[in-house]
């Protein structure tokens, strides 16, 4: 009854993200680190797992994240390697796919559906971390900070570019 307009607000939105009774950051990224695992692995569908967030709570919790507990910073700083890290194992994928391939059109035609799938994945990826997208690589970008976009494409050609033999394969 004594609490302001903002006062009440903050307290919905502690209960909303609460719902996973996420207490520490620490818990947070471990949450959404499965989550997002899950969005770039073909095996897995997108809702395996019912302990996982879905889509729209996911969202709700990276905004959650960087509006009321103000942890952007630490959220871009461990999203970055693990971004690269995903663009590092899905460049190992496609490397093993293209050597299954018997060359040629085959090979393109496996780069360009995994490429395809990267990206598409990856575009998910972002829109669920939207708000830190927005909030902090936005307002941060005469810092240096890189869109996690443009993170995830130069993972995913830097990872195909140190594959031995790959990017001539597909070039010829």
């Amino acid at each position: 009854r004594g609490l302001c307009t903002a006062s009440r607000l903050r307290l919905a939105l502690v209960a909303r993200m609460n719902v996973f009774r996420l207490k520490t950051f620490d818990e947070t990224w471990a949450l959404l680190r499965q989550r997002l695992a899950c969005v770039f692995d073909e095996a897995l569908c997108d809702d395996v797992d019912p302990e996982l967030p879905s889509k729209t709570e996911t969202y709700n919790i990276v905004r959650d994240c960087c509006f009321i507990e103000r942890w952007q910073e630490q959220l871009y700083a461990v999203c970055v390697p693990e971004l690269q890290a995903l663009g590092e194992a899905w460049a190992g994928r496609v490397a093993a796919a293209a050597a299954a391939a018997a060359g040629g059109d085959a090979l393109r035609v496996a780069v360009a559906s995994a490429w395809a799938f990267w990206s598409k994945q990856l575009y998910l990826c972002v829109g669920l971390l939207q708000y830190l997208e927005q909030d902090h690589c936005a307002r941060h970008k005469h810092l240096g900070v890189v869109s996690l976009w443009r993170v995830g494409v130069e993972a995913a050609r830097d990872g195909l570019a140190r594959r031995p033999g790959l990017v001539e394969a597909v070039e010829d």
